[in-house]
């Protein structure tokens, strides 16, 4: 539900326009209170600002609470077609709102900024949703302003200044304030030695009705004159529960210590530990809701006394006694005592000095105290309880002299804390309190709860809704039986677990764990682990085991409790996969069969005995190294079944990953295939952020990439032209470019290795002429020479090992380099270049393009390359078909390691129009179908379809890795494109194939849209405006190649010609390099 509180606008200009973001702190303060943490948002409705918050419906209590928000003026619920509903709060003040306002004077806090202050204190408390009035203490209150404030909102003050006169004017006006209303009080004067120095003290009680006053049900307004750093013993006794200070500042406010000025960094350093000692202790905050008196009966309630903290625990009491005892609200509820407890640092601080030595730990924790954490440290902690009452209280075991001078030692220790209730609203009693129970809750009944976004799998990897786990890991091939709870836990290597059964803090690796068990295991402070093993129905205070006696074992304890919590049944291991083993056979004895031999000769130990002698620390390492090993496994997970980088974010967002984790991603990696290799190290990568770290992650999938593409090529095998002899002195070749017109980016490795390709292209003439020029030549000497012409490039070589490096991007001969290797004129590795060049003598190979500016779009380095392997087989005279072209110059691409795709190659080393596919393979077979068109078709075509250069090449960028990335980091927009793309390119095959132009314009401008997705670097300013420039000339547009820069091409509208466009476009972009270049499909 969408809720929306107006702000009242403040009548001082100073505190306006700061108002409304400190009422946003001020309003998710409150609601974080409420365990309502929900987002706020700042919004304007009618010219008045106000503030937003998503919640559920809210209760009672959380319309009370907001409505003491400093600012408000109305909370509405926000319902259909934008209109707000006013919500009724139950919100009076205590006392009118002008008794912080009508004192005036110099240096005065707003009363607003005070009472959003103290709003933000009470959030931050454990007394937020308090029914009994707090007190609140301004220790340097100068003329009482937070004081004022917190009488207003029916709390108890007390204030403290060193200043005589502004203390006197406040009591004067707070007098006169109390006279003019007619308020029922009466003064009290008195004076207090505190560290050798008098404090005079008046203190005011006081009611808002004459009837409350008699009834006692009053208010108090202390005021102290003294020095801050007396506040610890002036409240000693009756410690406050909020403190909120407007603390000294510039000139007028310089703190001072007696007649001297004192600098505010000193007066901080001597005034606070008082300022702490004035405050509650931290005390125990129990969790609790409120829950009908007829469920509240047959469980523990808490009744409050007068100050809102807990006065009695009523265990199990008839419904008579929890209504005489005040425990019963009008509306039939009780506070239902849910076992759940939050103790302070200082309170576990004080218990811990119990126990914090050997001795000390022995004297508490043993068979004869019987020490119980609900009964023996709750108890002193209610504040209407008593010492002897105390002695009485039934003890877990029985009543003896140590358990006596236990419950003495607590009680000393614990007796100056209170414990204060945290109320859930909503909320619903969920009782679990045996095994049974709880495997019940998580398995089966935790689908009722679903509304709370409950779930089986908690922190953890689950395959199947059968069962339940918590913080546990299952790897594949293990069987999980029906209704099975797992914590803490690891189960792997086949593993099979019986149905119902439950298993805490244990590795199991290849066994059959039986059903209806528990099998929880221990690390013990000796180093040594126990596995016990008992039934889910089992109860360990009476003395059977796995539903039958225990007689298999013989006798099996110490003392005469024959129950299995003492039983020595279970053997004491090395290793936690031995005690699992003898916990099995610990299992097979108790049913009849085992060896009793192995079990007799170990040493064992009980369910009791091993709980004493636990590594808890070990526990804890276990439970931080499980949690970080099922992290790594959810973000496995996560790229197995495609999701994406944020959702693998988000699984480390509240904590980096360790070396650990990166070692257990690194080790899954290696075993992994090659996709799922690669996105690992990407993602990975990501996560890890804008780091070297990250940045490493991430080259080290595209090397995963390389190395796929490479092994493609090796599985190309020796080229067509080994062992074949020159049959010429001089082959020349000359071919097309091409352009792409649907399923670019398809063709792309590892897209296309993991899902297929689809790609219809189209061989073209530029200016009538054939751009891609390839020279091959016998040399005389034993040499190969090497030029790339358009690039004034010329290199001598002699030996093989320099033709043979062909991955450097940056050498201008890295593509002649490849061509030869891929042809078999040179081996991948070894050999001496002399014993070819004694064969087939020296070689001279050439390269150039003709009139082609760089970054063009339209393919022109594939093209050299599939030039190269046409002018080779020309020149050894190898027969060859269409596909060993393809295959040829498709693996010279694969040497570079450049990371593009094929059809390049396959566009321009045949004319022609042609739908190219390949299916999933890390050799990629291709399926050139060659599209033939009608005459009429072809004259359209070339009338209508044109070339326009932008006069600017793409800017400098990692492109391929940008696309690339977003495939495998499974981004949803980015999938959906590439497998789109590839129907369309179908789809144009099919509208050309029958004469439908204006369709294929059609499907041309929806490709362009998904290049942009793909790609979003694939258009810019400069493309944008050519094509808003002569929107009105053409019907469809695209890129060619990648886009950014280079050529962009169109399909003119019917009727206008190119000279039309060309002129609209230097009558635009005039001298801006924009121009119409002549083409031709050939």
């Amino acid at each position: 539900m969408q809720f929306c509180l107006q702000l009242a606008p403040h009548a001082n200009i100073r505190y306006r326009d700061a108002q409304v973001k400190l009422g946003q702190a001020e309003l998710t303060c409150l609601l974080c209170a409420l365990s309502l943490p929900a987002e706020t948002q700042v919004t304007t409705i009618g010219g008045v600002p106000c503030l937003t918050f998503s919640a559920k419906a809210l209760t009672p209590e959380a319309l009370a609470l907001l409505g003491t928000h400093s600012t408000r003026l109305m909370l509405f619920e926000c319902v259909d077609s934008g209109l707000l509903r006013p919500l009724d709060w139950e919100r009076t003040a205590y006392l009118p709102d002008d008794l912080s306002e009508i004192l005036k004077y110099k240096g005065k806090t707003s009363a607003a900024f005070t009472h959003m202050m103290m709003n933000c204190a009470l959030a931050a408390s454990d007394f937020a949703l308090a029914e009994q009035p707090l007190t609140v203490l301004d220790p340097m209150c100068g003329k009482c302003t937070t004081g004022f404030v917190a009488l207003q909102n029916g709390m108890n003050a007390v204030c403290l200044d060193i200043d005589r006169k502004d203390l006197k004017e406040a009591a004067d006006y707070f007098s006169n304030y109390l006279q003019f209303h007619r308020l029922k009080h009466r003064l009290a004067q008195s004076s207090r030695t505190l560290q050798k120095t008098p404090v005079p003290i008046a203190e005011y009680t006081f009611s808002d009705t004459k009837e409350h006053f008699a009834a006692d049900d009053v208010r108090t307004l202390m005021l102290a004159e003294g020095d801050s750093g007396l506040v610890g013993d002036l409240l000693k006794k009756r410690p406050a529960d909020l403190l909120v200070c407007d603390l000294p500042y510039g000139v007028q406010h310089a703190p001072q210590n007696g007649k001297k000025a004192e600098s505010f960094p000193k007066l901080l350093e001597r005034i606070l530990p008082a300022w702490r000692r004035a405050l509650k202790p931290g005390g125990a905050a129990a969790i609790s809701f409120k829950e009908d008196v007829e469920t509240g009966k047959n469980h523990g309630v808490f009744q409050m006394d007068e100050q809102g903290n807990v006065g009695e625990f009523l265990h199990k009491q008839t419904v008579e006694t929890l209504t005489s005892r005040g425990a019963v609200n009008a509306q039939g509820k009780v506070d239902i005592d849910t076992g759940a407890v939050l103790f302070s640092a200082d309170l576990l601080a004080d218990l811990y000095t119990l126990v914090d030595t050997p001795a000390k730990f022995a004297a508490f924790v043993n068979d004869r105290a019987r020490l119980s954490f609900y009964g023996d440290f709750l108890y002193p902690l209610a504040s209407r309880s008593t010492l002897e009452q105390f002695y009485r209280e039934k003890p877990d075991g029985s009543f003896t002299e140590e358990l006596h001078a236990c419950r003495t030692a607590v009680w000393q220790v614990l007796r100056k804390y209170r414990m204060r209730l945290l109320r859930l609203a909503p909320a619903s009693f969920i009782h679990f309190g045996t095994t049974h129970e709880l495997r019940t809750l998580m398995t089966d009944g935790v689908s009722a709860y679903s509304f709370l976004d409950w779930k089986k799998c908690v922190s953890g990897c689950c395959s199947s809704a059968n069962y339940a786990l918590n913080n546990a890991m299952v790897e594949e091939g293990c069987c999980i039986h029906d209704d099975c709870y797992l914590e803490d836990s690891h189960v792997m290597g086949g593993a099979i677990i019986g149905s119902g059964t439950v298993l805490s803090h244990v590795t199991v690796s290849g066994k059959n764990i039986p059903a209806n068990v528990v099998l929880h295991s221990l690390k013990l402070t000796d180093g040594r682990f126990v596995t016990r093993i008992y039934g889910v129905a089992d109860n360990p205070k009476e003395g059977t085991f796995l539903g039958g006696s225990m007689a298999a074992f013989g006798n099996v304890w110490d003392g005469d409790d024959h129950s299995l919590w003492q039983a020595k049944i279970y053997p004491v291991c090395d290793s936690m996969a031995e005690s699992v083993d003898a916990a099995l056979n610990v299992y097979a004895l108790a049913m009849g069969a085992g060896n009793y031999d192995a079990w007799a000769s170990a040493e064992r130990v009980s369910l009791c005995s091993s709980f004493n002698s636990a590594d808890t620390a070990a526990i804890l390492e276990w439970e931080t190294h499980l949690r970080k090993a099922v992290k790594v496994e959810r973000f496995l997970s996560v790229i197995r079944r495609g999701g994406t980088i944020e959702e693998a974010k988000k699984i480390f967002q509240d904590a980096a990953i360790s070396a650990y984790q990166r070692r257990l991603i690194a080790e899954k990696a290696a075993s992994a295939d090659v996709f799922t290799r690669m996105r690992i190290f990407y993602c990975l990568g990501k996560v890890l952020g804008d780091s070297q770290e990250g940045e490493a992650y991430i080259k080290r999938a595209f090397e995963e990439i390389q190395r796929m593409v490479l092994a493609g090529a090796a599985a190309h095998g020796t080229g067509l032209c080994a062992h074949h002899q020159p049959v010429e002195e001089e082959a020349a070749v000359r071919l097309p470019l091409r352009v792409n017109w649907g399923g670019g980016w398809s063709d792309t490795p590892p897209y296309c290795n993991e899902k297929g390709g689809t790609v219809l292209n189209a061989a073209i003439l530029l200016g009538g002429e054939y751009p891609v020029e390839v020279h091959v030549r016998r040399l005389p000497k034993p040499m190969v020479v090497l030029e790339s012409a358009d690039m004034g490039a010329r290199g001598e070589f002699t030996a093989i090992s320099d033709l043979q490096e062909c991955h450097n991007p940056y050498d201008p001969f890295v593509l002649h380099k490849a061509a030869l290797i891929a042809c078999g004129v040179i081996p991948r590795e070894g050999g001496e270049l002399t014993d070819i060049t004694a064969k087939i003598g020296g070689l001279y190979v050439s390269t150039q393009m003709h009139g082609v500016p760089k970054g063009s779009g339209l393919g022109t380095s594939s093209i050299l390359a599939g030039a190269c392997v046409k002018a080779l087989f020309q020149y050894f005279g190898v027969a060859h078909t269409e596909d060993d072209l393809y295959e040829h110059a498709m693996c010279v691409e694969q040497i570079m390691s450049t990371g593009g795709g094929w059809q390049d190659q396959v566009g321009g080393m045949t004319p022609g129009l042609k739908l190219i596919t390949a299916p999933a393979g890390i050799q990629q077979k291709l399926n050139v179908r060659h599209i033939a068109l009608s005459e009429d078709t072809k004259a359209e075509l070339n009338a209508r379809f044109t070339l326009i250069y932008t006069g600017q090449r793409r800017l400098a960028r990692n492109l391929l890795r940008d696309v690339v990335g977003r495939y495998i980091s499974n981004a949803p927009d980015s999938l959906y494109a590439l497998e789109e793309i590839q129907r369309i390119a179908v789809m144009m095959a099919f509208e050309l194939e029958r004469g439908h132009v204006d369709d294929f314009a059609k499907l041309l401008n929806r490709h362009w849209e998904l290049s942009k997705t793909i790609d979003a670097g694939s258009t810019n300013t400069c493309i944008d405006q050519i094509f808003l420039a002569i929107d009105d000339l053409i019907d469809g547009r695209m890129i060619c190649g990648a886009g950014g820069g280079g050529f962009l091409q169109v399909l003119l509208k019917r009727g206008v010609t190119r000279e039309q466009l060309n002129a609209r476009l230097h009558d635009t972009f005039q001298d801006c390099g924009v121009d119409v270049w002549d083409c031709t499909l050939v």
